[in-house]
């Protein structure tokens, strides 16, 4: 997202509110604040895929499954 026109067509009155309200409607630190969500929700979704693939090379995962 390089624009507020952008964000504010991609998100719901809802989310976009969200972000308003934690920008103290500062409309350059909405885009900030997206564009840090964002980022960190990719890592975490990396992270966790490489910890099921950890998980399945060491039969952890397998284990887990018969508890």
């Amino acid at each position: 997202m390089n624009s507020y026109e952008e964000l504010d067509k991609a998100l719901s009155l809802e989310r976009f509110a969200c972000y308003l309200d934690m920008a103290d409607g500062d409309r350059e630190r909405v885009i900030e604040l997206y564009s840090l969500n964002t980022a960190l929700s990719e890592a975490l979704w990396d992270l966790r895929k490489r910890y099921v693939n950890v998980l399945k090379l060491t039969g952890w995962l397998s284990l887990a499954a018969l508890a």
